[in-house]
């Protein structure tokens, strides 16, 4: 079948589930949603399937919850460690298991700060093995993908999947998303070690420690300003955009007023804008 053929019962299944999670996602109330977020979402969606069809026969696991108890940290204090592992696929020819973490940044943006997500999936993978239930599935490989669809093959999606034509009994094939999707590669292999996971789990315990003893103030503004030596963003851009209180935070505040226009600034605050306003360019 060709790349940029979805069947139609197959695309009926993937909007159910996809308006399902979206309904839920709104009665949580933790999220905006506008219309041009969600279609935007959707086309990912739609982009994700297309390119990674044949990965669902192989999935054993996903959202899966993985723990470790009885930690203690530098003070003395017990925690535990939870997380959630995005996809485990496993091959019944090769007898082991292959861990893929799901990140929003682009695959250039992830090569960069390959550290960071070796460090993740060391963790990960450590307190997989740890649990009984996976001693028979050694995880031999590990991974990130990349959810951020480039804009020619959203656009080609966006043609084929959400217009008027697309409502008939029959889509045609796409020889030009054919081709995108061939030559779209979204996955970045990830090595992993012990010694990472022993350092992220040192870094836990003293965030833990620092939040039992209440130190959690926000770095003034002009921390947010400063230069990230591998994005050249802002860190207010490069790390506060993604923080779920940036709206209550002063410092946040201040760094998007000082750095936009005040018609931006609006828009960037209130996070409920119904247009193609693509925040990227400013923040």
């Amino acid at each position: 079948m060709s790349e940029s053929v979805i069947s139609k019962h197959h695309l009926a299944k993937i909007r159910e589930y996809f308006d399902n999670n979206v309904n839920e996602i709104k009665s949580q109330g933790s999220h905006t949603l506008n219309n041009h977020v969600i279609t935007n979402a959707y086309i990912e969606v739609v982009a994700y399937w297309l390119k990674h069809e044949q990965m669902k026969n192989s999935i054993i696991a996903s959202e899966e919850k993985i723990q470790e108890n009885n930690i203690n940290t530098t003070k003395g204090r017990v925690c535990s460690l939870q997380g959630v592992v995005d996809i485990m696929q496993y091959d019944d020819v090769e007898m082991s298991a292959a861990l893929f973490e799901i990140k929003t940044q682009p695959k250039e943006y992830l090569t960069d700060i390959a550290i960071q997500c070796e460090k993740q999936l060391s963790l990960c993978k450590e307190i997989w093995s740890k649990n009984i239930n996976n001693k028979d599935k050694s995880i031999t490989n590990t991974y990130v993908i990349s959810t951020s669809v480039p804009r020619h093959i959203k656009q080609e999606i966006k043609k084929l999947y959400l217009t008027p034509e697309s409502s008939s009994s029959v889509i045609q094939s796409n020889a030009t998303l054919d081709s995108f999707i061939r030559d779209w590669d979204p996955i970045l292999q990830i090595n992993t070690n012990a010694k990472l996971a022993r350092e992220t789990i040192a870094d836990c315990k003293e965030i833990v420690d620092q939040i039992e003893d209440y130190k959690f103030n926000p770095p003034p503004p002009s921390v947010l300003k400063k230069v990230m030596p591998v994005s050249k963003r802002p860190f207010g851009s490069e790390v506060c955009r993604h923080c779920d209180v940036r709206f209550s935070c002063e410092s946040y505040k201040a760094f998007v007023s000082s750095t936009n226009p005040k018609e931006i600034k609006d828009k960037i605050l209130s996070d409920d804008t119904d247009t193609e306003f693509d925040i990227e360019m400013y923040l």
